[in-house]
């Protein structure tokens, strides 16, 4: 998969950004591509870790190796579209907020630079909505003859939320959103190497030929 592309503005780095989200806002987390921070790379595979950020069950602590030297960040990024672990401040952080939506699975992490990792927690999504309505996007670009279309904002039927604080698409887009009052904990903790976008500034492509 190939990293989202932001929407002008709309991406703030957590750290350094002056904008403060919006409470009654709905925004993207998505992977800064910071070098300054650890990455980590396994074995099981992009599908296999996609399944188990989207809650499928773990029955043993998942294997992670730093792929890169980085230092922690509050988010530990595997794939394009989610996190694949968190840091134990960010757990105690929403388990006091009571923030809903998400699960946490044992992880072992190791740097071949200077051993084991500690601290984190690998993160499962299960908040739901969607799927994502195509249709309610505007198409800004086509590419390769039409084939492809580069469309602005993510939009849903609410019907098909479950009121969770952090959910997660369908596994064919498996964009992980949050609530304003996520964005905003996240933004007073000054947690790092994360992004935000409100979803009516997302940028992403259609294959018009799989749609």
């Amino acid at each position: 998969m190939k990293p989202p592309v932001r929407g002008t503005g709309a991406t703030i780095n957590s750290r350094r950004g002056h904008v403060v989200p919006r409470e009654d806002g709905v925004y993207a987390l998505i992977d800064p591509w910071n070098e300054e921070y650890l990455r980590m790379r396994t074995s099981l595979g992009i599908t296999a870790m996609l399944e188990i950020l989207g809650g499928a069950p773990v029955m043993a602590p998942v294997r992670l190796d730093q792929g890169l030297r980085g230092i922690p960040g509050s988010f530990a990024w595997f794939t394009m579209r989610g996190p694949v672990a968190v840091q134990e401040s960010i757990v105690a952080l929403w388990t006091s907020a009571g923030v809903t939506g998400w699960r946490t699975y044992p992880v072992e992490i190791q740097n071949r630079f200077e051993g084991e990792v500690t601290g984190y927690r690998g993160l499962a999504v299960i908040g739901r909505c969607g799927p994502i309505d195509r249709s309610r996007s505007q198409v800004v670009e086509r590419l390769d003859g039409g084939r492809y279309e580069r469309r602005v904002g993510l939009h849903w039927d609410p019907a098909t939320c479950d009121g969770s604080d952090i959910f997660m698409t369908p596994t064919d887009d498996s964009w992980i959103l949050m609530t304003g009052r996520v964005a905003l904990l996240l933004h007073q903790h000054r947690a790092r190497n994360y992004n935000w976008v409100d979803v009516s500034a997302i940028r992403y492509l259609v294959d018009t030929a799989r749609v």
